[in-house]
C-alpha cells in the first residue's frame, strides 16, 4: 500500500462484491483490483473540493456495496459510474456492520443504524441521560446477541421501540478515550 504524505495508518479493510480490496486510512481511500492500488480520494473529495476531508472506516454492507465514513458523511460506492455518492450528511467517527449487514455509525457524535434497503433514514440511540458524550470520541463494535432476541433487532429498530434497557449489558461496547 503506497504511503501518503500523512501516513497515520489503515483504519479498515474491506473486500466487496467482485473481489476488489477497499482500503482506508485517515487521509486516503485505495482500492486493490488485483493489479495495482488505486487511490480513490477523488473520487469522494469531488462532492466538495475545496473543503478538508478525512476518511474513516470502509465497511461491506448487506447490500454488497462498499460505504466509506468520512468528516463530511457516509459515502457509497456506485459500481455503474464508479465513483462514490453521498448517502447521509453529517461528521461520521466510526463505521462498522452487523453480521445482518446493518451500518451502525458514530455521527454527529450520536450512535446511529442504517438498515440498508429497508429506510434511508438512519435510526437514532440517544444515549441515557447519565452517560456523557462530549467532549469524547467514541468507537463502537457490533457484537452477536445484542437483545435477548437478536433476530428481533430489525424490527424493534423500525418500530422505534429500542430502548438500552433491553441491550444484554456484557454486549454493550461503547470506548470512550478523551481528545
Amino acid at each position: 500500500l503506497p504511503e501518503t504524505s500523512y501516513y497515520g495508518g489503515v483504519h479498515s479493510i474491506a473486500k466487496d462484491s467482485v473481489g476488489r480490496i477497499w482500503f482506508s486510512g485517515s487521509d486516503a481511500v485505495y482500492m486493490y483490483d488485483g493489479i495495482s492500488f488505486n487511490r480513490c480520494n477523488e473520487r469522494i473529495t469531488a462532492h466538495a473540493p475545496d473543503e478538508y476531508w478525512t476518511f474513516q472506516q470502509v465497511v461491506r454492507a448487506e447490500d454488497k456495496c462498499i460505504y466509506v465514513g468520512t468528516n463530511r458523511g457516509l459515502m457509497k460506492f456506485d459500481y455503474c459510474s464508479m465513483d462514490f455518492k453521498p448517502v447521509l450528511d453529517g461528521k461520521i467517527s466510526f463505521v462498522t456492520v452487523d453480521k445482518k449487514g446493518v451500518i451502525w455509525m458514530i455521527r454527529n457524535d450520536s450512535i446511529e443504524s442504517l438498515p440498508v434497503g429497508l429506510t434511508d433514514t438512519p435510526r437514532a440511540y440517544p444515549f441515557p441521560e447519565e452517560i456523557q458524550v462530549n467532549p469524547l470520541s467514541l468507537s463502537l463494535a457490533c457484537t452477536a446477541g445484542l437483545l435477548e432476541k437478536p433476530e428481533a433487532i430489525s424490527a424493534k429498530e423500525l418500530a422505534g421501540e429500542f430502548s438500552w434497557q433491553n441491550l444484554k449489558k456484557e454486549n454493550i461496547c461503547i470506548d470512550a478515550a478523551l481528545l
